[in-house]
């Protein structure tokens, strides 16, 4: 016999989670899923953060995913290792990032960064540091996310931003192999 529930994903439209507390919440529904994107980098504030610091404030996300998962499942339905909006495109079609100062709608960084050391289809430019980084980014905000109901990677394969690929992140081992392991802690 077939189960006849449907479970019905809402994505929170970058109103916060809060908002939705007290929508479609049982006995009237059940099975309602709550789909939400935690990103640093389209943040100037979050953008100039250092590795800890970054790291540190996905660690503070905990409360505020398990508040929602005890109302509605809880899923952060796309997420990267990367800490900078240096992806190709990533943005828009030739619009610049951020982390670089190109991205002319955005305040200025007072210490902008370069983005050819952050992001490209070759990982093996980037600094032992920075892949450093992209491990200690993905095991926190992984299991950060596992404190509600799971998470998506975004995206399986890129062609110009390795920082962005899970292939290329488990291929260059930023990404453990199995992605539940925690090697850094």
């Amino acid at each position: 016999m077939l189960d006849n529930r449907i479970t019905v994903a809402l994505d929170q439209a970058y109103q916060g989670l809060e908002i939705w507390e007290n929508f479609m919440i049982d006995p009237d529904f059940w099975d309602v899923a709550m789909d939400t994107h935690i990103y640093s980098m389209f943040d100037v504030n979050l953008l100039s953060m250092g590795y800890n610091a970054n790291l540190n404030w996905y660690c503070s996300q905990v409360d505020y995913l398990k508040q929602s998962n005890n109302i509605h499942w809880t899923i952060v339905g796309e997420f990267t290792p990367a800490n900078t909006d240096c992806a190709f495109w990533l943005n828009g079609r030739g619009r610049g990032a951020r982390y670089d100062n190109t991205l002319n709608t955005s305040a200025p960084l007072q210490f902008p960064g370069d983005c050819s050391a952050k992001t490209g289809s070759d990982p093996s430019k980037f600094s032992a540091e920075y892949v450093e980084y992209l491990a200690r980014s993905f095991e926190v905000q992984s299991w950060v996310y596992e404190q509600a109901s799971g998470y998506v990677v975004w995206c399986w394969k890129t062609e110009q931003a390795a920082d962005w690929s899970m292939q290329t992140g488990i291929t260059y081992g930023w990404i453990p192999n199995p992605i539940t392991a925690k090697p850094h802690g």
